[in-house]
């Protein structure tokens, strides 16, 4: 776990949208082809150097709601920018920020998700054995809504 970002850096970060999108190809072995993109967030600091994304989301944890809403309002600019080839988008998503969003009703991030024809939700690398109830829940949620899962990086360290 990286070290926690100051709540003023946060709230600056949030209330002037120091953040944005990157957009890395997938590509094939077998023909070096382009196959897919996996869309990365992307933070900053008011004086534009970067900010280790992990540690934003590290930091965003303490807050479960802000936590959400910085990961919803990244998974819109993920899917609004996404480049337009027809190849299948990767999106990353926290376990956390998933159920931060159950409200009773449908998720708001499956909603926003199932709309993109080509996303496939990736369970984030970070996600812990304490997780697991939660990621069963939302891959219930996402294939009842026909998107598609992967899991990212598991296996890694503090997976």
């Amino acid at each position: 776990m990286h070290p926690r970002i100051s709540a003023r850096v946060l709230i600056d970060l949030i209330e002037e949208r120091r953040f944005g999108v990157e957009y890395q190809p997938i590509v094939s072995l077998a023909d070096e082809t382009i196959i897919g993109y996996e869309a990365l967030a992307r933070f900053y600091n008011g004086d534009g150097t970067t900010l280790a994304p992990q540690q934003v989301f590290d930091s965003l944890h303490a807050s479960p709601l802000t936590l959400y809403k910085v990961e919803h309002e990244m998974k819109r600019l993920q899917l609004l920018h996404a480049p337009t080839e027809g190849l299948r988008l990767f999106v990353n998503l926290d376990p956390d920020a998933f159920e931060s969003g159950l409200n009773g009703q449908a998720n708001p991030l499956v909603t926003l998700l199932a709309a993109h024809p080509r996303v496939v939700v990736e369970i984030i690398e970070n996600s812990t054995i304490s997780d697991a109830e939660i990621s069963e829940t939302m891959a219930s949620a996402f294939a009842g809504s026909g998107v598609e899962l992967a899991l990212d990086d598991i296996g890694a360290t503090q997976s």
